[in-house]
This record gives structure tokens, C-alpha cells and sequence, in this order.
């Protein structure tokens, strides 16, 4: 058994050292998909990349089919890198949301934030 946790963990060692130098390209696009290579079938993630100003296309092996371990950690890796790209728009929105705070704030306590304005000057 610690043998073979010892390869499963190598094996995911690897494959997350390849999915994180194409981190940039996985955040947007990119799909788990499996493929039939001869009479097996393997889990691969597939994306393009641009190199020399041209898309390419790219896949990185993942596991033969039945291996839910590896495809697990996959999906979960890819599901933080996809997480990411939705920063900015959720950072815009809370600082919409502060912005609207305060300026309801500023009308319904005038006073308040006067003094404060006052305080800072």
C-alpha cells in the first residue's frame, strides 16, 4: 500500500508541477476530457497556449481511466485556477459596495463624516 501511495503522490506531484507552469492559459480555458489512446483510455487536460505570437494546442496525462484519485485532485486544482480569474470582478464589486456605503452614509449622518473629514485634515 505505501508503495503505491508513494507513486500516487509522485505521479500528482508531476502532473500539478505541469498544470501550474500553464497555470496562466488554465485560469480561462481548458478542458478534462478523456481520450483513447490505442485500447486505453487516459484522462488528459487539453488547452491552447500561445507561443511565437502562435495558439497552439497542449495536453498534459493525467491517468488511465478508473484512477478517481488523480482525477479528483485535478478537477479541484483546475476549479482554484478558474476561482482566480473571478477575483476582479468580485474585488470591483465589493468596492462598488463600499462606495455606495458611503456615500449613504455621508447623506444620512453628514455630521459624522464632516468631523471625521475635519479630523484627517
Amino acid at each position: 500500500m505505501a508503495k503505491h501511495e508513494d507513486q500516487l503522490e509522485q505521479r500528482w506531484a508531476t502532473i500539478r508541477e505541469k498544470l501550474a507552469a500553464n497555470e496562466r492559459w488554465l485560469i480561462r480555458q481548458g478542458a478534462l476530457v478523456r481520450k483513447r489512446v490505442g485500447h486505453r483510455v487516459w484522462w488528459t487536460v487539453r488547452f491552447e497556449a500561445v507561443q511565437d505570437g502562435r495558439r497552439i494546442c497542449r495536453s498534459v496525462s493525467i491517468c488511465k481511466e478508473g484512477d478517481t484519485e488523480l482525477l479528483q485532485r485535478t478537477r479541484e486544482l483546475l476549479q482554484r485556477y478558474r476561482s482566480q480569474a473571478r477575483w476582479p470582478v468580485e474585488v470591483a464589486g465589493f468596492a462598488r459596495m463600499v462606495g455606495a456605503f458611503s456615500r449613504f452614509m455621508q447623506r444620512r449622518m453628514p455630521a459624522l463624516t464632516q468631523a471625521a473629514s475635519r479630523e484627517r485634515a
